[in-house]
């Protein structure tokens, strides 16, 4: 018992400071959206979510994958206090960094024809979609760096580049934007990819960490590994965005540039959320589990710990993302984005389920089996994608939310049966019994939303509900830790 709330007390811990890092990174991003949308509105926030998709997707190809591999080949060497060997890995890893950035602007510049063809049905957007190359070189780098500060333990460097690479490229973003509006569009995400890789690299070069100087044959060789392990990342990443692009430039086909506009504002706020959970399980649970992956019984111990602690974190904030969604896209952009409210709802009934399934999903690459890490991220972007293109004829923007909630779905349902082989899983009686009760108060709140009542009852209806969540929620934590255990850690988490 005492070695389980041990436990509980490490995952609360990593949950907190990983989420508290992104804070203030996630208030920059929201505070960013909202300046875009005021000042250019759905078009503008459209065409840059357009922009920012060909970066994204690009970089994703030309990473392969490096920027997670070289973490683990980092901070081996740097465990050994070996700096002969953490020289080699550093100048294997900075090598292959400059050739896959060089490759990502390069296959930009190459293709930008045929983006802007796909993307808006036109030649007139091949030039800025050239320029963009350097934003896809900058930002390869800069995820480069941080991997070498993730790689040497310097977490702390991680927080203070992330923060203040967030607030000079806001700060730099929007003058462009209230000087020269849409105009500034690809000006300012080639500010924000520079400065960002500008305050990384200052962290990263202050360390005065060893180099060496290796031949590319030699560079290649001993890099073989890093970019084997990378392989299955990159093609998960670039499935994600490939399919982010394609969706975007879907939409604005069968509607216009302001639908893709509303698509996005729902798309990023559900993504953020939910961000401090998900990184948390990057970051500290995937080791973890890592570590036991020869032991099944203690790999099914942990997963149902980190199930039970994401599930009771995360259940409130989905509960009250579906209640108060026009408030808050009234609150993130304006109400021209009204039309996100009933999407939003609808995705973050999908983020309850992504909530169920991350814990479990890690378990197939724990296990060393990234082709079926692989295969069934596709099955989930497949499906999604699917879904969209079907229902979209009938429902129009709504469909993307029918279409996420069914891909979850599907993907929870498979992983399940996956694990069950993997490592004989099963579900621990206190998680069904937490995951019934809060999907019967999630499904309420969502019906409450959809019932034509006057605002003074529906924030009545909605306080009641959220008091009933908020008192079953400390109950079940009381299970976990003690009431001053619980004390401790909100004193301590609010002195820091």
């Amino acid at each position: 018992m005492a070695k389980s709330k041990d436990t509980y007390g490490k995952i609360l811990k990593s949950t907190g400071i990983f989420g508290g890092s992104q804070v203030f990174n996630i208030l920059i991003g929201v505070l960013r959206t909202k300046v875009v949308s005021v000042l250019l509105g759905p078009n503008g926030l459209g065409l840059m979510s357009l922009y920012q998709s060909v970066v994204d997707m690009l970089r994703s190809v030309s990473d392969l994958g490096l920027s997670f591999s070289a973490v683990r080949d980092i901070s081996s060497a740097h465990a050994t206090n070996d700096r002969s060997r953490m020289a080699v890995a550093l100048s294997v890893f900075r090598r292959l960094l400059w050739f896959t950035s060089l490759l990502g602007a390069l296959l930009c510049i190459l293709f930008a024809r045929r983006i802007s063809l796909i993307a808006f049905d036109d030649t007139a957007h091949v030039l800025p979609i050239s320029l963009l190359s350097l934003a896809i070189f900058a930002t390869t780098l800069s995820a480069g760096q941080r991997a070498i500060l993730q790689g040497v333990r310097r977490i702390g460097d991680m927080a203070k580049a992330n923060i203040w690479g967030s607030l000079l490229s806001f700060v730099f973003s929007t003058i462009l934007f209230l000087f020269f509006g849409e105009k500034a569009v690809i000006p300012a995400i080639l500010i924000i990819a520079l400065t960002m890789l500008s305050v990384s690299a200052f962290y990263t070069l202050r360390l005065k960490l060893p180099a060496t100087s290796l031949p590319w044959q030699a560079v290649f060789a001993k890099g073989k590994s890093m970019l084997q392990l990378g392989f299955y990342s990159m093609m998960v990443g670039l499935f994600a965005t490939a399919s982010a692009f394609l969706l975007r430039a879907l939409i604005r086909d069968w509607s216009d540039i302001d639908t893709v506009g509303c698509y996005q504002a729902a798309w990023s706020i559900s993504a953020m959320s939910l961000s401090a959970i998900f990184s948390a399980m990057a970051a500290d649970y995937y080791p973890r589990l890592c570590e036991l992956s020869h032991d099944n019984h203690a790999m099914t111990a942990s997963v149902n710990q980190q199930y039970r602690i994401s599930l009771l974190i995360s259940s409130l904030i989905v509960m009250l993302m579906i209640l108060m969604a026009p408030l808050i896209i009234r609150l993130f952009y304006t109400s021209k984005f009204l039309p996100s409210v009933s999407l939003l709802q609808w995705q973050m009934l999908g983020c309850f389920l992504k909530v169920m399934n991350w814990p479990m999903a890690y378990v197939v690459l724990s296990k060393g089996k990234g082709l079926m890490f692989m295969l069934i991220e596709t099955v989930w972007y497949v499906v999604y994608v699917a879904a969209v293109c079907f229902l979209w004829p009938y429902f129009g923007l709504i469909s993307a939310g029918y279409a996420y909630l069914l891909a979850h779905l599907v993907y929870t349902l498979l992983v399940y049966l996956l694990i069950r082989r993997l490592c004989a899983f099963r579900m621990a009686g206190y998680n069904i019994r937490i995951t019934l009760i809060f999907s019967c108060m999630i499904i309420l709140a969502f019906c409450l939303t959809q019932l034509t009542l006057s605002s003074g009852w529906m924030y009545i209806c909605s306080f009641l509900l959220s008091l009933l969540a908020i008192v079953f929620l400390l109950l079940e934590f009381r299970q976990i830790l003690s009431w001053q255990e619980i004390k401790q850690a909100i004193v301590k988490r609010f002195k820091r």
